[in-house]
């Protein structure tokens, strides 16, 4: 990659770790391909791709040698007056969405070794998470691999949510913010849903240790045991108006999930935890 001042001034043993992981043999051929190509519906056989998509050519990448984020860019050449003249790195829809680069091609390999540390590049495992993925290098070993164990995963998420006790599926119903008073059959059936669409999803939302403490304060909530004012985020008795606890706004966090937490982080709070469950069940009459 063409240095300069500011472009890919990395340091000499990130620059070595590089030429040794992304030298392309003489022939080699490796292939990039744009994320989310799906097949056309209305055109069988075909695919639905952007007519290009456009790369960025600058990025910021973590030399963990010299331990600080630097500006990395894929740099056509240098001008008279000593300015940087970008590369272009385009996804075509003729050629399918995808990009082949060729050993022994000085420009390809220029090319290689930028996308190969890019923070746009999905199967980059030191990637920045915070950008969104736009491509993968393509790699069929790998991409078996991982295939194979997402049908595991699939077929592991959709046996659980067969095998759901009546119980289990009130409290994942609870904990996933549903109608947790649906018919036990629809629930089940939801769950299913869920769990073949996000199997991920699914398998870390049953394993979760407070899903009898979230579904009986939802309970509690919804048959006015204790109440939550949004304004206040605060729970209260909602006999002497007395609060019980002010909770944090956190954004993906139900109220019952945060009085939860408030039960298992405060003195005090389990013992409150433990009279609002006491009374919540006198008043339902479901599994949880």
């Amino acid at each position: 990659m063409i240095r300069t001042a500011q472009y890919n001034n990395f340091s000499e043993k990130f620059q070595e770790d590089l030429k040794k992981a992304c030298q392309l043999k003489q022939g080699q051929v490796v292939e990039f391909e744009l994320l989310n190509i799906k097949p056309d519906p209305n055109n069988p056989g075909k695919l639905l791709i952007p007519a290009s998509k456009n790369i960025p050519s600058t990025d910021r990448v973590y030399d963990k040698h010299d331990e600080q984020w630097k500006d990395a860019a894929l740099i056509r050449g240098i001008g008279q007056k000593g300015e940087v003249q970008f590369g272009r790195i385009l996804f075509k829809i003729q050629n399918r969405g995808r990009i082949s680069l060729r050993g022994g091609n000085a420009a390809d390999q220029e090319i290689y070794e930028y996308l190969m540390i890019s923070n746009y590049r999905s199967n980059n495992k030191l990637r920045d998470k915070s950008r969104v993925p736009m491509f993968k290098l393509i790699n069929p070993v790998e991409d078996a691999k991982t295939n194979t164990a997402n049908r595991k995963q699939l077929v592991t998420a959709l046996t659980m949510a067969e095998q759901m006790t009546d119980e289990e599926s009130v409290q994942f119903s609870a904990v996933m913010g549903w109608d947790y008073s649906a018919p036990i059959a629809v629930l089940k059936d939801k769950a299913g849903e869920y769990a073949q669409a996000n199997p991920d999803g699914f398998l870390m939302n049953m394993v979760r240790k407070d899903k009898e403490m979230v579904t009986i304060t939802r309970m509690a909530i919804d048959n006015g045991v204790i109440e939550f004012n949004v304004a206040e985020s605060t729970f209260t008795w909602p006999g002497s108006r007395e609060v019980i606890t002010t909770v944090p706004r956190i954004t993906g966090m139900s109220p019952a999930e945060s009085f939860v937490a408030y039960a298992l982080k405060e003195d005090r709070g389990m013992a409150t935890y433990k009279a609002v469950k006491e009374t919540t069940l006198k008043k339902v009459k479901s599994k949880v």
